[in-house]
């Protein structure tokens, strides 16, 4: 329930006037603090009317406001006004869109859905605090290429506990996420993690407390990240930008970009079971730089532009390869990759690939041979489906555990992690860990039926990562082995 509904539920809460304030009475021997502002959207900068809003204790403890009962709704013209009585508690504004609103679940402070990346304030006098909310997205596919590669790059790779912002030449102003393969390559520690930070209110990107993607020594490693995008009017900054972080060594990243989100786009998210579109394992592995059609024309529904797809590499002959996977049709497909191949390994990477001629898409392989198997697992659909919102990424505070029971349940609380009460479907990074021998996760939603496919194949003396998404706010993981694991939260999809 969001927290509007927790709110209404309570008699004891002030009902809303006509103007949509509702300021807290206090005696004259009070010491009251008032907190105002506007409350917009972040993109087009729009006042945004009857949002819940309330002052929470910035460490989140009470989920509620401080004297647990103030909250009023935004004004005709996106304005609030609380007061509260006064006190050194550091405390945010927070603003709710729990429920038809087509905005982000909860968002604190001027523009974050953390409560640890928004601005405080204490409550003595008067404290002025505008916010801008995220409003969701629909997917715009773009034929992949390349984002950034800091091989090219003057600065040379990232080194160690180092931030470095990366613009996205061509993506629109009013994107509110991208959507990235990004690959890390010759990394000089044994092990390392890269992590999207975004700068706090201070303009300080803080150190990280998630990750998006684990390097190793030796390895190409890949993953499919889905970055948020501050608006210019909250960064400042004149193109879209991502920010990377690497823990330690230096590593080259390289990024291909496979689309983005925009308030402005009309192809929804459309959720199904996975259904198997290829297998070449039933006919001959692709070769040394082939390129093998995969048909979704005929499973494709009418309308749809891109495809959300498991694409899993195995039996490869060479020592290391890369497959990409582009609109069939598309002739600079091979300049991008989606995921490495290595002797030895099953490796899985969740992709988003746009649909071309006959609504299908192409495969390519570099190196060798090697097996692959593609599993679509969703469709982004003109006129239809969900909407995307991004969330700062939180991690849950459960692990995945190899137990005598191999399937595990995670309950992801809305309030708890950002989500919409109305969420459809949750996009997560799941990384393993302590490995004790290959093995394998499956990921879905409680009210899904169990994948037959992987979410990712986790390795012995490896930590690796990799993006799933469940179709419930209720996660079920099956583990086939000994593995550890630990899931980050990093978007939803809802139909507002």
């Amino acid at each position: 329930m969001g927290l509007r509904g927790r709110a209404v539920a309570t008699a004891a809460l002030v009902a809303a006037t006509c103007a949509g304030l509702v300021p807290a009475t206090a005696s004259a021997a009070e010491c009251v603090s008032t907190v105002s502002g506007t409350v917009r959207d972040s993109i087009t900068g729009s006042p945004v009317p009857d949002l819940t809003v309330m002052v929470m204790a910035a460490d989140g403890s009470s989920g509620a406001s401080i004297d647990n009962l103030n909250y009023v709704y935004t004004s005709s013209t996106g304005q609030y006004s609380l007061q509260e009585e006064c006190s050194d508690t550091e405390s945010v504004v927070l603003v709710d869109a729990a429920w038809d609103e087509p905005y982000a679940g909860q968002q604190y402070g001027l523009h974050a859905t953390d409560i640890a990346r928004a601005a405080t304030f204490t409550l003595q006098g008067r404290v002025q605090q505008d916010v801008f909310v995220t409003p969701g997205g629909r997917f715009v596919p773009v034929e992949p290429r390349r984002a950034f590669d800091t091989r090219n790059d003057p600065g040379g790779p990232l080194g160690p506990a180092q931030s470095r912002r990366f613009a996205l030449e061509g993506v629109p102003a009013d994107a509110t996420a991208v959507v990235l393969n990004l690959t890390a390559t010759q990394g000089s520690a044994q092990t390392s993690f890269v992590s999207v930070v975004h700068d706090d209110e201070s303009g300080d990107p803080g150190t990280p407390t998630t990750s998006v993607l684990n390097t190793e020594r030796g390895r190409d490693v890949a993953n499919l990240v889905t970055v948020g995008i501050a608006p210019a009017r909250v960064t400042g900054h004149t193109l879209p930008e991502v920010t990377l972080y690497n823990n330690a060594g230096t590593t080259h990243l390289v990024a291909d970009l496979a689309g983005y989100y925009t308030p402005s786009s009309d192809a929804g998210y459309v959720e199904l079971d996975p259904v198997r579109a290829f297998d070449s394992r039933s006919s001959t592995p692709v070769g040394e730089r082939e390129r093998r059609r995969v048909p979704l024309g005929a499973i494709a529904p009418a309308g749809a532009v891109a495809a959300m797809v498991t694409v899993t590499t195995t039996r490869a002959s060479a020592g290391t390869s890369y497959v990409s996977a582009y609109p069939a049709g598309a002739q600079d497909g091979p300049s991008t990759s989606l995921v490495n191949a290595y002797r030895g390994d099953d490796i899985a990477n969740l992709s988003i690939v746009p649909l071309g001629d006959g609504q299908d898409i192409e495969l390519y392989n570099n190196a060798g041979r090697t097996d692959v198997i593609v599993d679509v697992t969703g469709w982004f659909v003109e006129g239809q489906g969900s909407m995307y919102f991004p969330l700062d990424a939180k991690r849950v505070p459960d692990q995945i555990r190899p137990t005598i029971f191999p399937s595990q349940s995670f309950i992801l609380y809305p309030e708890t992690f950002g989500l919409s009460s109305s969420a459809e479907a949750v996009m997560l990074n799941v990384t393993t860990f302590s490995a004790t021998r290959p093995t394998y996760l499956k990921v879905w939603g409680y009210d899904q039926e169990e994948p037959a496919t992987s979410a990712t194949n986790a390795r012995p003396g490896s930590n690796v990562a990799a993006a799933a998404v469940a179709g419930s706010w209720i996660v079920d993981v099956y583990n086939s082995g000994d593995t550890y694991g630990v899931i980050d939260v990093t978007g939803f999809f809802a139909d507002r």
